[in-house]
């Protein structure tokens, strides 16, 4: 999780490193789910990769 992204989708202000705090904190839940689906699809991605080069 970047800085940017806690500042873009929590309304954190620049340059407030116990804003960011509070706010990942706030939003942990929601950025674990995200992160969660994120990683699925990319290994859904990688596996139809896989299936592709091996059907060729």
């Amino acid at each position: 999780m970047s800085v940017e992204a806690l500042e873009d989708h929590f309304g954190v202000v620049s340059n407030d490193r116990d804003g960011w705090i509070r706010a990942f904190d706030r939003g942990r839940a929601r950025i674990l789910d995200t992160a969660r689906a994120y990683r699925a699809e990319q290994a859904e991605r990688m596996a139809a990769q896989c299936r592709v080069g091996s059907a060729r």
